[in-house]
């Protein structure tokens, strides 16, 4: 009976607090402030980036417009992150968001990523699981540029894919 009385308290803090962050996560939306950089800076940050990606999870349009704002770190995020609850999330808003303003933009994004940094196999291999389920038109151009790489694993990619 103790260990109930002492689950049901914990259930209550719990309680309590999610709908404390509930009532912050709208302060902060509507608050005026851009949180854009924040966002950024905590999406980097590898203690901070599970909340940043909860608090960009589709669950009003004012969190959208961040979203947006932020396309190249949740894509560069998508590519680079790990196969644990923050790949998940982030390959879970980028797919909620608006998906002709994605197509739009998407690509800009990926080139950036591709000519800005040493890009190795599971990278690609990231983009493409992602690119797959977002725009056909920029794998292909994802799996020509893997297809002319030097390293043999990235050229595995193109051949996964277009086999």
């Amino acid at each position: 009976m103790a260990e109930e009385a002492v689950a049901r308290h914990l259930w209550q803090q719990y309680v309590e607090q999610d709908q404390a962050l509930g009532r912050t996560h709208a302060a902060l939306l509507h608050s005026g402030i851009d949180l854009t950089p924040i966002l950024a800076e905590a999406i980097r940050d590898p203690s901070q980036r599970p909340t940043a990606l909860q608090f960009l999870l589709p669950n009003d349009g004012h969190s959208e417009r961040y979203r947006q704002r932020l396309l190249r770190e949740l894509v560069h995020e998508a590519a680079i992150g790990d196969w644990d609850l923050s790949l998940i999330l982030v390959r879970q808003i980028i797919l909620a968001m608006d998906r002709d303003w994605l197509r739009a933009h998407i690509g800009t994004v990926v080139t950036e990523i591709l000519d800005s940094e040493e890009v190795s196999y599971w990278e690609y291999r990231r983009l493409a699981e992602l690119l797959e389920r977002v725009d056909h038109d920029v794998l292909d151009r994802l799996l020509d540029r893997a297809a002319a790489s030097q390293d043999a694993d990235i050229r595995e990619v193109a051949e996964d894919y277009r086999s």
